[in-house]
């Protein structure tokens, strides 16, 4: 699994258009189809080949760590319920409707096929994304 930020989800955060503990966020499951483009899609009026409904993330938590100075945004395990398709990524949103701003993005490399299935979403001990200040 490969964890990418969005460009404009840096430029959001200091904009005080995304925080990660304090908004709603959803992820949402997408298809190979959709590809995501790190400088050009900020909403999710930019996402495409979406399966099923977006899930809100729980225990969400924003960490920095002087010995190592990373920024960890981690959450809790997500389940997605009863999927049906071929999941490719996942989509990290904060906000609601086509406007939410998009903040990272999960490949998984190969497909998934799933039908009628629950899927988690297992969070790594590295959480959802971290980055390095150094």
């Amino acid at each position: 699994m490969i964890a990418k930020l969005y460009g404009a989800a840096i430029q959001g955060a200091f904009e005080k258009k995304i925080d990660w503990v304090a908004d709603t966020v959803t992820v949402y499951l997408t298809t190979a189809s959709y590809v995501p483009d790190q400088d050009t899609h900020i909403t999710k009026a930019d996402i495409t080949n979406i399966i099923g409904s977006g899930v809100a993330p729980t225990g969400k938590a924003l960490t920095y760590t002087a010995g190592t100075n990373t920024v960890k945004m981690d959450c809790d395990d997500i389940l997605f319920a009863a999927v049906t398709g071929a999941v490719r990524r996942a989509v990290f949103c904060a906000g609601s409707g086509t406007t939410a701003q998009l903040i990272c993005y999960w490949d998984f490399e190969a497909d998934t096929t799933l039908s009628a299935q629950d899927l988690t979403l297992v969070i790594p001990v590295t959480g959802v994304v971290t980055v390095n200040t150094a």
